[in-house]
């Protein structure tokens, strides 16, 4: 070894190149991990990146790294033996550093710098934390890659590396054997890479077989609802309804399908146990109810019986739920959207007085004095105001009938009267 350049058969390089030889064997049996980092998580049916193995990979992938940055330090310094037409010996040893330079540069420099940059560290630490999750499968594939691409040249290098070693003295080629465990190892990395890779693509598969199913859920959906809005218009068709009227059926189908994505909520609540729609019903619609203060000193039965009775309802923008001086059919309790209540005190002249209800708020109260009353005749109360929806609403509907119900099965109601009216006064 000289003082500027290392030559090809010195021992410190010899050692070296056996150490890197190995350290190539460990890099190409580190980097398949990076094909183990999506997990699938069957309870939950999705996929997810498992972060304490893209930390250990990483780690491991960086001390590998180190000794592939040695290694294209020492190749700048390494002479070479060129052959020569005047001699008839092994060649002339080339020491100059231009030389060695330039021959390095033109055969595996630009394949050991691919091989060592670190864009699975990059896409791990930088990019996959600043993606948003649908962007999260994108990084993977992009990570999956990389990984594949730099897998190839650190696998190709291994053999000129040992063929070097071979052709000068050194321990690993005192053994006649060495060669065939040299390939057996790159016959084990190579069934190694195979089952990442294998294991890689049943990921791929589970993965797509959850799109289809969603997509053809969905797809399921959408015929469901043009059929169902094909069926509408034949009828609205049918009966001569004014352009008006259709328009309003289309937009309150459309909300409606919005809302709850063709599921009958009543019926889905119906095939359930009784003790979980109960605690269904009771988690929904309990705070609502007990925004009436005549609801605020009912005991628990009372209040899941009215729980069990409460029927959702939808309304779209500028619909007219109850007119002043109409019969009042249901209590009407808002979970979201905004009414407006309006009344003109049966049509006094000058007399307006409006109210604007939101989501918690409720309308409908005269049937608490007309149920508990036992001199109120069987005919609905009066509506003292006009309800009218200023935007789409979701609501719940306390209908008077179910409420009389309630009052028959429950006879302690009777006892709240006083404070009924005194609510309402």
């Amino acid at each position: 070894m000289t003082t500027t350049t290392l030559h090809p058969q010195g021992p410190f390089l010899q050692s070296w190149n056996k150490i890197f030889v190995l350290s190539c064997i460990f890099a190409v049996s580190v980097d398949p991990l990076f094909f183990y980092i999506p997990v699938i998580n069957d309870n939950n049916t999705c996929w997810y990146l498992d972060k304490k193995l893209e930390i250990t990979a990483s780690v491991l992938r960086f001390f590998t790294d180190i000794f592939y940055i040695l290694h294209i330090i020492f190749q700048f310094r390494t002479s070479y033996i060129a052959s020569s037409p005047t001699t008839f010996d092994r060649g002339v040893l080339v020491e100059d550093r231009y030389a060695i330079a330039k021959r390095y540069l033109s055969t595996y420099f630009l394949i050991d710098v691919f091989a060592v940059l670190p864009l699975p560290q990059v896409v791990i630490f930088v990019v996959q934390p600043n993606l948003r999750s649908s962007e999260v499968a994108k990084a993977k594939n992009i990570l999956m890659f990389i990984v594949i691409c730099q897998y190839m040249p650190r696998l190709i290098r291994i053999r000129p590396l040992y063929l070097q070693i071979t052709r000068s003295a050194g321990v690993i080629t005192e053994t006649p054997w060495a060669g065939a465990v040299l390939n057996l190892l790159i016959y084990l990395l190579a069934s190694h890479v195979l089952g990442a890779l294998w294991y890689l693509l049943s990921i791929e598969r589970k993965d797509a077989c959850w799109r289809d199913t969603y997509l053809q859920s969905a797809h399921l959906r959408e015929e469901e609802m043009r059929v169902k809005s094909r069926d509408t218009d034949q009828w609205m068709s049918y009966r001569l309804l004014p352009e008006n009227l259709k328009e309003r059926i289309r937009r309150h189908e459309k909300y409606r399908w919005h809302q709850t994505s063709g599921v009958d909520e009543e019926l889905l609540l119906m095939n359930l146990p009784k003790d979980l729609r109960r605690a269904i019903k009771r988690h929904l619609c309990l705070s609502l109810l007990m925004r009436v203060p005549m609801f605020e000193n009912m005991d628990d039965r009372l209040l899941n019986a009215l729980c069990d009775r409460l029927k959702p309802v939808l309304y779209t923008e500028g619909s007219c739920i109850i007119r002043e001086e109409d019969p009042v059919n249901e209590m009407l309790f808002i979970m979201r959207g905004n009414i407006m209540s309006m009344t003109t005190n049966g049509g006094r002249t000058g007399f307006f007085n409006s109210d604007v209800l939101e989501g918690g708020d409720f309308c409908g109260e005269e049937l608490l004095t007309w149920v508990l009353d036992p001199t109120s005749v069987s005919s609905l109360p009066s509506s003292t105001r006009t309800v009218n929806t200023m935007s789409d609403v979701e609501a719940y509907a306390l209908r008077a009938e179910d409420l009389k119900f309630v009052d028959t099965q429950f006879r302690r109601l009777k006892q709240l009267l006083p404070l009924a009216r005194g609510s309402s006064s």
